[in-house]
C-alpha cells in the first residue's frame, strides 16, 4: 500500500484468479461486492501449466550438469 501525494491510496495485490466487480452492496466502514469469476480463453489447464514448468525446470538441471553421472539418478 503506498500513500501518494494526493493523500489517495494505491494498493497493489496478487491473486491467484481474476475477477470482475459485480455490484457494490456496502459502502461503510469499507466497500463490500460482489465478484465474479473469469476466466482467460487461452488458458492453459492445471496440468498443462504444472507440465510447463516442470519441463522449464528440468531444462535449467540440464544446463546447470550437461553430463550426469551413469548412477545417477539411482532408481530402486
Amino acid at each position: 500500500m503506498v500513500k501518494m501525494p494526493d493523500s489517495s491510496l494505491r494498493l497493489l495485490i496478487q491473486g491467484n484468479a481474476r475477477l470482475r466487480l459485480g455490484e457494490i452492496t456496502q459502502r461503510e466502514p469499507f466497500i463490500r461486492a460482489k465478484i465474479v469469476p473469469l476466466r482467460d480463453e487461452g488458458e492453459k489447464s492445471d496440468l498443462q501449466g504444472l507440465l510447463a514448468a516442470v519441463k522449464g525446470i528440468f531444462q535449467k538441471v540440464v544446463e546447470w550438469r550437461p553430463t550426469f553421472p551413469a548412477s545417477w539418478p539411482s532408481w530402486p
